[in-house]
């Protein structure tokens, strides 16, 4: 998807991507064109995977707190088998962290 969109001649300012790992198949993308991060291009990711940090140049990404989502969602599993609580879907927000790094300019 990344190829057909950069293959269609216009190079966005920036990337936001699902994912550190489809951020990792982005820079590839990114290299086979000659297009340099961040100086022609910013990319952030999502998840702060450990290889991340390693990139070259290293990914700036969303960091969600997986404590506090563990947390959240096993104190409603046990909820939902005491009997406690409805099927009802529940919307919770969990605020991600920034990690800044090099491919954002930082």
């Amino acid at each position: 998807m990344a190829r057909d969109l950069l293959d269609g001649g216009r190079v966005p300012e920036a990337f936001v991507v699902g994912n550190d790992y489809f951020a990792l198949g982005l820079y590839t993308a990114l290299r086979e064109r000659g297009i340099r991060i961040p100086e022609d291009v910013l990319v952030i990711g999502w998840g702060d995977y450990p290889f991340s940090r390693f990139l070259d140049p290293p990914l700036s990404t969303l960091r969600l707190p997986s404590v506090e989502v563990a947390r959240k969602a096993s104190t409603r599993l046990l909820a939902l088998l005491d009997g406690g609580a409805d099927l009802e879907p529940v919307i919770d927000y969990i605020q991600p962290e920034l990690v800044l790094r090099a491919s954002t300019n930082r």
